[in-house]
């Protein structure tokens, strides 16, 4: 059992095994005894993270990131959740180009979460600041983790080859896409860079990604996304900034709400939503939306706008996500047109976005006598 993927359970309960690595005695107490409380974890101290562990997910303490090498040689599969120790306020501490880059590296860590420092406060003060980030951070992040890869009913899967015809037929796509807009959320950072570092120069759309992030670390995200795509990619401007005018060719990455901003059971709630309602009252019908693993079920109110507009979504699937929480929601309320594995995704996405204008009429002519209808979706819906 030793580093694999998802939930481990130990004998006598249905508990997700959690192994606490953290440097500092007082919060890796506290974290220890805040998940002991709770039967839906069981936390241990391992005495060594470059052996194999018996564990569903480790938290590393952040300075010890340097250590993920040898964690992964003998635990390859095991998520990893880094613990990133603040001074002050989370969103006072200075950007870590370097948990970026863990982030974003497939054989990196799973996720970041902040807490205080305890070495910073008096002992009650402390006690109460790590207890309280510990329930409205990490715990949900734990719980999520825990049912991430339940197994759910299945959709069809992407038609092959990835031909304009295949997708055109397949598909039902309705309308030319003159956006691509991408929901990436917590525990996705490693897929949001593989899919846009496959997409080509060339795109002829621009490209909007909304990711989970504590907006501190995003001018870090944008310059290491920048260096790994072929396309250039952008911080997005601020309030004000419209959608359609935004050039083609670009990667925009927005802002996402930080843990300290929406504590608690939410998770998020509504910053991809909002991405993804602006993108279809931009664009109606030109959305193709993609919906890339994450916990939370931020993401399923946006992608019905997509899809009453017109648009098309996209979500990543089961099998090829750590965490299918946010793509997993999109599909179960029926809001997902397709299914895709990750490792097709910039494929399917460059073909999509490529057809001429005159292969989608040519398409329309070919179904003018019948109206165009989506594919099934999970549960048979539509």
């Amino acid at each position: 059992m030793s580093g694999q993927v998802g939930p481990v359970y130990s004998s006598g309960r249905r508990a997700l095994r959690v192994a606490v690595a953290h440097a500092c005695p007082r919060t890796r107490q506290v974290i220890l005894d805040e998940l002991g409380a709770d039967p839906a974890f069981e936390a241990f101290v391992p005495s060594s993270c470059a052996e194999p562990l018996e564990a569903g997910v480790l938290l590393l303490d952040a300075t010890g990131a340097n250590r993920l090498d040898a964690v992964r040689a003998a635990n390859p599969l095991l998520p990893v959740v880094l613990l990133e120790t603040v001074h002050g306020a989370p969103e006072e501490a200075p950007e870590s180009a370097d948990l970026v880059r863990a982030l974003i590296d497939p054989r990196g860590a799973l996720d970041v979460v902040p807490l205080p420092s305890a070495r910073d406060l008096d002992d009650a003060t402390a006690l109460v600041a790590v207890e309280g980030a510990v329930r409205s951070r990490l715990v949900p992040m734990m719980r999520a983790l825990g049912v991430a890869r339940m197994p759910v009913a299945r959709c069809t899967p992407l038609p092959g080859p990835l031909t304009p015809t295949a997708l055109l037929n397949s598909w039902s796509l309705q309308a030319p896409f003159r956006m691509l807009s991408i929901a990436s959320g917590r525990g996705s950072l490693a897929a949001l860079a593989g899919l846009l570092s496959g997409l080509p120069a060339d795109l002829p759309v621009p490209v909007v990604a909304g990711q989970h992030l504590p907006a501190r670390h995003l001018p870090a995200l944008v310059d290491v996304l920048d260096r790994i795509c072929p396309l250039p990619v952008r911080l997005l401007p601020g309030a004000g900034v419209r959608l359609r005018d935004l050039p083609a060719g670009t990667v925009w990455v927005t802002a996402g709400a930080s843990p300290a901003d929406t504590p608690g059971e939410g998770l998020f709630d509504g910053v991809l939503d909002g991405l993804l309602l602006s993108a279809s009252r931009g664009f109606a019908d030109g959305v193709l939306a993609v919906v890339l693993a994450g916990i939370g079920r931020d993401g399923v109110r946006g992608a019905s706008a997509v899809r009453e507009a017109g648009g098309t979504v996209l979500a990543q699937d089961e099998e090829s996500s750590m965490l299918w929480g946010l793509p997993g929601a999109v599909a179960l309320a029926g809001q997902a047109d397709r299914l895709v594995p990750l490792g097709d995704l910039p494929a399917a996405l460059t073909v999509t976005l490529a057809v001429p204008l005159h292969e989608w009429d040519d398409a329309r002519g070919r179904h003018a006598h019948r109206p165009l209808e989506r594919p099934a979706t999970v549960g048979g819906r539509r």
